[in-house]
């Protein structure tokens, strides 16, 4: 992989573009870029894009990056561990790209700030409170910004067949942007395609959001020392996913330090702690990934907006940016559960059935007890589970695959779900 990188002005911001050459893959080169607010703008290129790209190479068996600037040893060194992380979740990724690029370690001159990546989903709106309640306005990790990046999600356009065009200016929700200037954390709007480097975005979440918010932050780094990014997993529920307390802080150079946080506390505490202290943040809460228009940001029905009206109702709390009904049994039974969340439904679900709403209970019920049987199907435990590890070791499996063949045969043409995303599938920022 070569990376080619220019600077300059577009619609009347900074932009960085880089030229992104693969030479193990047949594709063509890629051109991606960020734009944002110029007074937010002078950092490295090298590192930004060299940390953006480095995942994508990775996965894609990449046998070397050449960057055209220089890029921070501490960087190259951080990059090499994040590899032996994905590598140790998962066998089989190629080996770390070499990296071709001069280095440099020089620190921008004058005071800078700290920052985090803002979305306005829960995990987010906790990290801004928790950093006003601890700390003091003058400390050095106080949060003076708050990033938000328009390009990063399920509704991001693709490029253009004839190449990128202009990259669309980062909107976010008007009342939480006044929201942040109230209280001391400048919005900065940012705007990317990197995206393009990962059309799948499921794999782009396993594997490059928290690579990509650190790309972002290396261009800022004549502006912030540090950046961070909001945990979606607690510590019982992690997984290995593209932002991790394992990852984040590997993307750092001794410029920006990228901190992962708030992974020790659980998710239903962010959420009954912000309806009791910070209400009218909680009342703007922005979730859902496809982001529809103004003036409801939230579609209401994915995976990600069900479950935080479920749980808005199970704490007797209403947001006024879902713009819909109360949360029905019917949209509850329509969503999939995962295994990491099942002990927090259940808390959901004793909640709901506290506060007089057996219904809403009932379907929550049902979506966990769908969620350990298919945990118990991967694990193989339970009586079917004896039964199919009798037809591996007996049979080498015939049995299971004849059975799932004359199941399917017979199901053809009936109508079937699909399942929605998991929980978490971008935010630190959810």
């Amino acid at each position: 992989m070569r990376i080619s990188i220019e600077l300059g002005r577009e619609d009347g911001r900074a932009c960085a573009r880089a030229v992104v050459e693969w030479e193990e893959r047949q594709r063509p080169p890629t051109v991606v870029g960020v734009a944002c607010d110029a007074e937010a703008f002078g950092g490295s290129p090298g590192d930004a894009f060299l940390t953006a790209c480095f995942v994508p190479a990775l996965r894609f068996g990449e046998k070397r990056i050449a960057v055209d600037r220089p890029v921070c040893p501490r960087l190259v060194d951080g990059l090499r561990t994040a590899a032996g992380i994905f590598r140790n979740w998962e066998a089989g990724l190629p080996d770390a790209p070499a990296i071709e690029a001069a280095r440099a370690a020089s620190l921008p001159p004058g005071p800078r700030r700290a920052a985090l990546f803002f979305t306005g989903g829960l995990d987010s709106l906790f990290l801004l409170h928790e950093n006003r309640r601890t700390t003091p306005r003058d400390h050095p990790a106080s949060f003076r910004d708050s990033v938000w990046v328009a390009g990063l999600d399920f509704s991001a356009p693709a490029a253009a067949p004839e190449g990128p065009g202009p990259l669309p200016r980062g909107q976010g929700d008007p009342g939480l942007l006044d929201l942040c200037r109230s209280i001391g954390a400048e919005p900065v709007t940012v705007s990317t395609n990197l995206l393009d480097l990962d059309h799948d975005f499921a794999s782009f979440g396993r594997y490059g959001i928290g690579a990509s918010l650190a790309g972002i932050a290396h261009l800022m780094s004549a502006r912030i020392h540090s950046a961070s990014i909001a945990s979606g997993w607690d510590i019982p529920r992690l997984i290995p996913w593209g932002t991790h307390p394992f990852l984040d802080p590997r993307y750092a150079s001794a410029a920006v330090a990228i901190r992962h946080e708030n992974a020790g506390v659980p998710r239903l505490e962010k959420l009954v702690r912000l309806a009791r202290e910070w209400p009218e943040a909680l009342a703007r809460i922005v979730v859902c990934n496809y982001r529809p228009a103004a003036p409801v940001p939230n579609c209401g029905r994915c995976y990600k907006c069900v479950e935080t009206r479920t749980a808005l109702e199970a704490i007797g709390f209403s947001a006024e940016t879902f713009g819909r009904a109360p949360v029905t049994p019917d949209e509850v039974a329509g969503i999939t559960v995962t295994s990491p969340y099942v002990d927090y439904w259940e808390s959901l679900a004793g909640l709901l059935r506290a506060g007089g709403k057996s219904d809403l209970a009932d379907a929550a019920r049902d979506r966990i007890a769908r969620a350990r049987r298919h945990q118990e199907w991967l694990e193989d435990l339970g009586w079917k589970g004896r039964l199919r590890r009798w037809d591996r070791r007996v049979f080498g499996g015939r049995t299971g695959r004849a059975y799932r063949f004359l199941r399917g045969s017979g199901s053809r043409g009936r109508a079937t779900g699909s399942s929605p995303a998991p929980p978490g599938s971008l935010d630190g920022q959810k």
